[in-house]
């Protein structure tokens, strides 16, 4: 009874500790890793630790450069929509000062603020967005509206009225001229002619009412 109490009141047999083996064992497995990264072994495992974080240096910096080089490009994109657009807005504005409002007839549609002309400006900034040329648009505009729509209209057929009226105007006026001027010319040549007369006849008349006095006084 006295061994069997003893025996139970020890408690169970003390368990040998693992730390200080398992401690030695990652230290041998680290030594281990340390020898193998220093060695230039076939594997090139040190090549490949280097390698590594290179390779993840550069990733990381064509990351961060992707966003700049990005807003680079779209910037350029934008730049050249905007000089595209500057360009367009040029020659829409030089075409319409080529073409006459048909509303007000004596302004260009880059000038009238006719509902007409702002339809036509439209139209002339579409075409030529869409790549036509400025006399294939003008031709379209003739087509619908006339030869006079524009200030350089071709001479023939209708349109020779529009060359040949400045013609006209400028003949018949100077014809007026011509004819007012012939009445006072004839008119004063006429005067000229008889006071020329008169001052003859007078030369003439002279002497002999010289000679009449002379008699009268003796």
């Amino acid at each position: 009874m006295g061994a069997s109490g003893s025996k139970s009141t020890a408690g169970p047999a003390p368990v040998p500790s693992r730390l200080p083996a398992a401690a030695s064992a990652a230290s041998a497995a680290s030594a281990a890793v340390s020898t193998l990264l220093e060695s230039p072994g076939p594997a090139g495992l040190r090549e490949g630790a280097e390698t590594l974080p290179v390779a993840g240096d550069a990733a990381a910096d064509s990351a961060k450069a992707a966003p700049p080089a990005a807003a680079a490009a779209a910037a350029a994109a934008a730049r050249e929509q905007r000089l595209r657009a500057a360009e367009l807005e040029a020659r829409a504005r030089v075409l319409s000062t080529k073409v006459r409002c048909v509303e007000c007839g004596h302004q260009s549609i880059e000038d009238s603020n006719a509902d007409v002309a702002v339809f036509m400006r439209k139209m002339i900034r579409d075409e030529l967005s869409k790549g036509r040329q400025e006399g294939e648009i003008l031709d379209t505009l003739k087509d619908k509206y006339g030869d006079s729509v524009v200030y350089s209209p071709p001479f023939q057929g209708a349109s020779a009225a529009l060359w040949l009226t400045p013609v006209f105007v400028l003949a018949a006026a100077a014809a007026s001229a011509a004819v007012r001027r012939r009445p006072l010319a004839a008119g004063t040549a006429a005067t000229a002619a008889t006071a020329a007369q008169s001052a003859v006849r007078h030369a003439h008349a002279m002497p002999r009412r010289a000679v009449r006095s002379r008699q009268t006084h003796s």
